[in-house]
């Protein structure tokens, strides 16, 4: 049987153990380590000022029609749009999120030596979901692998008119909509205190919607504060699609202004 004096010893014991415990969780949750396992994010509200071209092939017998827009025949046809991006992560893993709608109605003459008049309404969503692992996140610098879908979504109503020296007509309808498996990876690099070199960069479909797309982006990110930061670069976005409702090819491209809010 257990004497006294060796029971306060055994609590003494357990006491000191569990007082080093606590010293160790409170060392731990101080050092780079906890930090890494906890949440972060960050939002951002974005404007990307896109050329256009499009080849549409509707299977109803309406007609193919081939077209670029230029970027002010696109401000001139804008009627709505909203772009934003944005992540949350706990520690190294996070979701990576990125929406594009527009809604575009031009009623006028496009740019060129033609000048051929053109009625256009398209309605286009992109929506992209991925999950990231942060394979390197050390003093700024950003290496991130991520894998998801994207949603695509358009619907085209076009009619051409004139221009060229036969001023033939040619009339369009697409309404398609599909989802795409994409990979890609995303980093960043510091190129002093204030700014800081950013880019991604992702392909898929691969037959299971489009039959391929993919996009790449580069820009530079001046931080205001720790919080807040502008950015400036150039996308461009490719999506070759043929299904049984429509072919269609299609290259948006042009500069990105955006502001971000991290947390």
């Amino acid at each position: 049987m257990m004497g006294l004096q060796q029971f306060a010893k055994r609590i003494r014991s357990v006491y000191r153990g569990a007082i080093a415990g606590l010293a160790l969780v409170a060392a731990i949750g101080s050092s780079d380590y906890a930090r890494a396992e906890e949440w972060s994010g960050s939002a951002t509200l974005y404007g990307w000022f896109t050329w256009m071209d499009i080849e549409g092939t509707p299977d109803d017998g309406t007609g193919s029609v081939d077209v670029s827009l230029s970027l002010k025949d696109i401000l001139e046809a804008l009627k709505f749009t909203f772009m934003a991006s944005g992540d949350l992560h706990y520690g190294r893993i996070g979701v990576l999120q990125d929406f594009v709608y527009s809604d575009l109605s031009f009623d006028g003459r496009l740019s060129g030596p033609f000048a051929s008049k053109v009625d256009i309404d398209n309605k286009m969503l992109l929506s992209t979901t991925a999950l990231g692992y942060q394979v390197y996140a050390e003093d700024g610098k950003l290496i991130e692998p991520f894998a998801g879908a994207r949603y695509v979504s358009t619907k085209m109503d076009l009619t051409i008119k004139g221009g060229g020296p036969l001023g033939n007509k040619v009339k369009g309808f697409v309404d398609v909509d599909w989802w795409d498996p994409v990979i890609g990876v995303r980093g960043k690099m510091p190129l002093n205190e204030k700014l800081d070199a950013s880019g991604f960069a992702d392909i898929g479909g691969f037959g299971a919607g489009s039959k391929f797309t993919w996009e790449i982006y580069g820009g530079l990110d001046y931080n205001f504060t720790e919080s807040l930061s502008t950015n400036a670069g150039f996308r461009y976005l490719s999506i070759n699609y043929e299904g049984s409702d429509a072919d269609l090819k299609l290259e948006l491209y042009g500069p990105v202004l955006g502001l971000t809010l991290r947390f």
